[in-house]
């Protein structure tokens, strides 16, 4: 199987934030890649805004909440069963994941096939 695509967007959380904007990054996930696998590479890659007080909050949703991820924790914390396939938490009517944050704004992991 092909991998799958995902593109990722989020708002400009302060003004010198909006420098980089339209915030975009792309990754690719395999068939059987795990949701924790999918939000470890997005913390990574440093995609999601930080905050001076080392405080950002943010919420991933698909189908359902799936996971708290927090600016100052080492880990995000699963709402779901964290070896869930991607693929299989993404929102059915808009075929991705968003990710809220606390002041909620939101960031569309829209998925593609490659």
């Amino acid at each position: 199987m092909k991998p799958q695509t995902i593109t990722i967007w989020r708002d400009s959380v302060a003004a010198g934030d909006d420098v980089f904007a339209p915030h975009e990054l792309k990754i690719e996930i395999e068939e059987n890649e795990t949701i924790e696998t999918t939000l470890g590479e997005i913390l990574t890659r440093h995609y999601l805004a930080g905050i001076q007080g080392g405080k950002a909050t943010w919420i991933v949703v698909g189908k359902t909440a799936l996971a708290v991820i927090a600016q100052q924790w080492e880990k995000p914390q699963y709402l779901i069963e964290k070896t869930l396939r991607t693929k299989d938490v993404l929102d059915d009517k808009m075929n991705g994941i968003w990710i809220l944050d606390i002041g909620g704004r939101r960031i569309q992991m829209k998925s593609s096939r490659a």
